[in-house]
């Protein structure tokens, strides 16, 4: 089988069949060999793999890990700007309803595995298909919440709390997988990001309407990025109890502290430059207008040996993010 790739224009499309040739065209221009589109007209740049015995399925990893190497899951998936949803800005100030997490704390409770400060990893591989489909109501509950007469700091708690849940969620239905970023979005396509998977309000929302379009924009914190996981080794440690709007800004702060002091903010430091995680790169402008501003952030926050040995660097030298999933299989929360 040939595996031929076109490195066309935006709009160029997706075209793949069964049997022949696969033929993929890409947002992105390359001078690598020159090619003639003869069915599009058009003039691009590709590549045709040849190898006997190559599965279209096969000739697809292939192309998937390629192109991974040659464009970052930084470049391929940039971050966004804050843009506000100002449908929830409505709010009830005087309210003291709260939201029911219970069956989230529960399913924390039996899969977090907490190995050491600032860092955790759930267990897909051991989550039973009851306590599935116990995650799944909880999130269909969150969808029927009348968002709109919650307090601003039960909002928050909320919208987190979803967010989390909702990556869980995500990764069990295609467990298991390396990355969550091995999810769907096959170019084009909703990726786990911006597949609308959840629904409040008959309003279809996208993990990136939550953190992007809802939580920076509304509330203009930049701990947020420190309460998120994404599902990734690189993100925040998943939080062993849901947040509450009681108990929000001790939850920021904790959080916050964890990032930084034992979690992947800092991944080296080496004479007066560091590496820090890309979150940095990615959400820079909320952290502040120059590098010094994150630099700041971070020594302001850190504690006893970390404060010591951030003292003398002024530059960040690059960043660094693991997307590989928290994935605990094999580990029980008491180990």
């Amino acid at each position: 089988m040939a595996v031929k790739v076109n490195f066309l224009n935006l709009f160029s499309g997706i075209r793949a069949k069964n049997s022949g040739p696969f033929t993929l065209l890409l947002p992105f221009g390359t001078n690598w060999d020159k090619a003639r589109s003869r069915k599009l007209g058009m003039r691009g740049f590709g590549m045709t793999l040849n190898k006997p015995g190559l599965t279209r399925a096969a000739g697809r990893r292939f192309l998937a890990a390629l192109i991974f190497l040659l464009f970052p899951v930084s470049l391929l998936q940039a971050a966004e700007k804050p843009n506000l949803m100002e449908r929830w800005l409505v709010n009830d100030s005087l309210s003291g309803r709260e939201v029911d997490h219970s069956p989230w704390q529960n399913l924390l409770d039996s899969y977090l595995v907490a190995r050491d400060e600032g860092e955790s990893a759930f267990n897909y591989a051991a989550v039973t298909s009851q306590d599935q489909e116990v995650l799944s109501q909880y999130i269909i509950m969150l969808g029927r919440t009348d968002v709109d007469r919650l307090n601003r700091d039960e909002q928050m708690a909320f919208w987190i709390n979803a967010y989390n849940a909702l990556v869980v969620s995500i990764v069990l239905e295609d467990y298991p997988v390396r990355s969550i970023n091995d999810i769907g979005g096959w170019f084009f396509s909703p990726g786990p990001w911006q597949e609308k998977r959840f629904r409040v309000y008959l309003i279809n929302l996208s993990l990136n309407d939550i953190h992007h379009r809802i939580l920076r924009p509304i509330w203009r914190d930049l701990r947020i990025h420190y309460v998120l996981s994404c599902g990734a080794r690189g993100c925040p440690a998943l939080a062993a109890k849901p947040f509450t709007g009681k108990s929000i800004e001790e939850d920021l702060a904790a959080a916050e502290t964890a990032f930084i002091n034992f979690g992947p903010a800092i991944r080296q430091i080496r004479g007066t430059g560091v590496t820090l995680s890309r979150i940095y790169d990615w959400y820079g402008r909320d952290f502040g207008e120059q590098e010094e501003d994150i630099l700041a952030h971070i020594k302001n926050r850190a504690r006893g040996n970390l404060a010591v040995q951030l003292a003398p660097v002024g530059k960040i030298s690059s960043y660094g993010f693991d997307w590989d999933l928290n994935d605990a299989a094999g580990q029980t929360p008491g180990d």
